[in-house]
């Protein structure tokens, strides 16, 4: 403000540059938010175990499809060596909820590692994006304040695997009823939930129907796969076991033109499942600028 004092400009005119110089930045934010969410790309995997050969793969198909968001189930990670995921894919911010820590804290480790979300943002979306505490291992959570209008939460789940128990009744109900709070907590927000939900989008299934309500209570839409990009996700070529597990649901608003996700059948991906890929076409809808005073 000192300059504008030497070039002789009355308090007046320092105001008026002041708040013209705030109008152009709020313009380029417009233009900015508008060229950033025009074609947001999602991306989910179930890593079966964040590895090598995982980060080869994803690196790939990040570059190819140009992914903006990706999120990750089975990471089998702990907090402290979670950074791996970072330090492997420098181009985007990671939040990590590992499913490990209670193992480690209650004793001697026995068995396989298991669990762990996560949702990695890319760089050019960070500054807006802010984690959000899911109070679950089986969900990671990420709020993206693009815009007023665009006010997005990003969400890997894990859902349990159905074997028949009242354990698995009970961790359905608290993956449920944990996405029910993260929706009221944010709900002015829209919402992207995808992963390994262990479980086909086909009716006359009590965990199906858990699912189906969750989504017509909240106005979500649980999408369909494109066919001719495949029909399952999890595959068990030994066992000849084949199932489509791996879903997105997202806000009515969000839904691609055609409602659909493909199915991303690479033979790099030595996971068990296949990625799934869709793309969510975002408006912003921004006030009008006001001219600066005269």
């Amino acid at each position: 403000m000192e300059s504008l004092y030497v070039l002789g400009y009355s308090k007046s005119q320092r105001v008026i540059n002041v708040i013209e110089l705030l109008v152009i930045y709020r313009y380029v934010q417009i233009v900015l938010f508008t060229f950033l969410v025009d074609a947001l790309r999602v991306l989910s995997l179930n890593c079966h175990g964040f590895n090598n050969s995982t980060v080869a793969y994803v690196q790939r198909v990040c570059t190819r499809y140009n992914v903006d968001i990706l999120i990750l189930q089975e990471t089998w990670l702990t907090d402290a060596n979670s950074h791996i995921i970072s330090n492997s894919l420098s181009d985007y911010v990671v939040t990590h909820t590992s499913a490990m820590e209670h193992k480690i804290t209650s004793g001697m480790l026995v068995g396989r590692p298991f669990g762990g979300t996560a949702v990695l943002i890319h760089r050019k979306f960070a500054r807006f994006c802010t984690a959000v505490f899911s109070c679950y291992p089986r969900i990671t959570a990420v709020r993206c304040s693009l815009s007023e209008a665009s006010d997005l939460v990003f969400g890997s789940v894990y859902f349990p695997y159905d074997n028949g128990s009242v354990d698995y009744i009970t961790e359905l109900e608290d993956v449920v009823g944990c996405l029910q709070g993260i929706i009221d907590k944010y709900s002015s927000s829209q919402f992207i939930f995808g992963g390994d939900f262990n479980m086909c989008n086909s009716s006359g299934h009590n965990n199906q129907e858990t699912v189906s309500k969750l989504c017509r209570e909240n106005h979500l839409t649980w999408l369909h796969h494109d066919a001719s990009t495949g029909s399952y996700t999890f595959h068990n070529d030994t066992a000849s076991r084949y199932s489509l597990l791996d879903h997105f649901v997202s806000s009515d608003k969000l839904v691609p033109p055609n409602g659909l996700f493909r199915i991303l059948t690479e033979d790099d991906n030595l996971s068990d499942h296949y990625a799934i890929l869709s793309h969510f076409t975002l408006t912003c809808t921004q006030t009008a600028i006001p001219d600066p005073p005269v």
